[in-house]
């Protein structure tokens, strides 16, 4: 029972607690550099150096227009990290939707495409030998 109110409490906390209220501490510092060193994609190792400069006391807007970024995607940046950890910054968690067509429709469509950039490429050929 302490148990399932002292988790609920903690959860509201966490929900209410503002972003720009999170005092970032030496380990998470350490942490952020460690893991935007090692970042090879250059849009995910920005949310490190975000997060790194909200430590210093930066304002949102002042690194969103330095960076180029919005701000509500700083403070999403921020949220994810918050309630998720650092590792929720290391990949873009896309899921790609499902294809409307079917995987025979698709071939089709490819072999299709393919077809006309070579009928294309044959009749450029064809005006070039006759002008």
């Amino acid at each position: 029972m302490l148990y399932s109110v002292l988790t609920t409490f903690l959860e509201q906390w966490n929900f209410t607690m503002k972003p720009e209220d999170y005092t970032f501490s030496e380990e998470d510092v350490e942490q952020l550099r460690q893991y935007g060193d090692r970042q090879s994609d250059a849009r995910l190792r920005q949310r490190f150096i975000v997060l790194l400069m909200l430590e210093t006391g930066q304002d949102r807007s002042y690194i969103a227009s330095i960076l180029g970024v919005s701000q509500s995607s700083i403070y999403q940046w921020l949220n994810q990290y918050l309630h998720k950890g650092i590792e929720a910054l290391n990949s873009f968690q896309y899921q790609s939707k499902k294809s409307a067509l079917s995987s025979e429709q698709t071939k089709e469509l490819v072999d299709w495409v393919k077809k006309q950039a070579r009928q294309s490429r044959s009749h450029r050929e064809l005006c070039r030998t006759h002008l």
